[in-house]
């Protein structure tokens, strides 16, 4: 497999997108607007529902290739907006999400089919959301 890190690149990070899309199903029902946290070792999307009652946590920890170069990067998505771009993926497609030196604002994502030629892609600007932490328990008896 070819390497995706660019030396211009904070972030990158690649996924089947199938998974993917549907932890971006069940986000869209509960959240409008989330911020997808890049950090040494892990991918965070956390966001709050609109009624502000709850927070949501999700942390994606299987990956194909992840590199992030940039400490504590993150974007603000609109989640049913991003659940756009996956709408028509397939059970063997696979996903690219970039963050790019000159632009740290803006989170290009490229949906590769099998044989790694493009499927569909799309940049997306990030939103100025409120950075939310929650202290979640590792371990719920």
């Amino acid at each position: 497999m070819e390497s995706i890190v660019q030396p211009d690149t904070l972030v990158t990070f690649k996924h089947k997108a199938q998974p993917f899309k549907a932890v971006l199903n069940v986000l869209k029902d509960l959240l409008t607007d989330v911020n997808i946290r890049f950090e040494q070792g892990e991918v965070r999307i956390t966001g709050v529902d609109p009624e502000k009652i709850a927070v949501v946590q999700a942390d994606i920890v299987t990956v194909e290739e992840y590199i992030c170069t940039g400490d504590n990067v993150y974007v603000g998505v609109n989640i049913p907006y991003l659940y756009k771009a996956f709408r028509g993926v397939g059970r063997d497609d696979t996903f690219e999400m970039r963050i790019n030196r000159a632009t740290p604002n803006v989170l290009d994502i490229v949906v590769l089919t099998p044989e790694n030629t493009i499927k569909s892609s799309l940049s997306v600007k990030s939103l100025d959301i409120p950075l939310e932490s929650a202290a979640v328990p590792n371990d719920v008896s």
